[in-house]
């Protein structure tokens, strides 16, 4: 039954890297939340910079200047960190 749920976790967290991979590719303005954090961060508007293996990084507006961020995809599973265009 674990073995189950591992393989459904690692399918979704490849389908949440191959949206962002598309977000990236296609250059859209990301709107981000953090949620479970010290640094709270409420629909930030971002752009993704990069795309590697285990994370992604964004470059967000927060308060009057940019601020780069590192977002692994399971943060994204667990809903730590909200991204609103993926619709997850």
């Amino acid at each position: 039954m674990n073995d189950l749920m591992e393989n459904d976790s690692i399918i979704k967290i490849a389908e949440i890297k191959e949206k962002i991979v598309d977000l990236y590719n296609q250059k859209k303005i990301i709107h981000v939340s953090v949620i479970k954090s010290r640094k709270k961060i409420k629909s930030a508007p971002a752009n993704i910079t990069g795309v590697y293996t285990n994370f992604f990084s964004i470059e967000a507006k927060v308060s009057c200047y940019n601020e780069n961020f590192s977002i692994n995809y399971v943060d994204i599973y667990t809903k730590s960190i909200v991204i609103y265009e993926l619709n997850i």
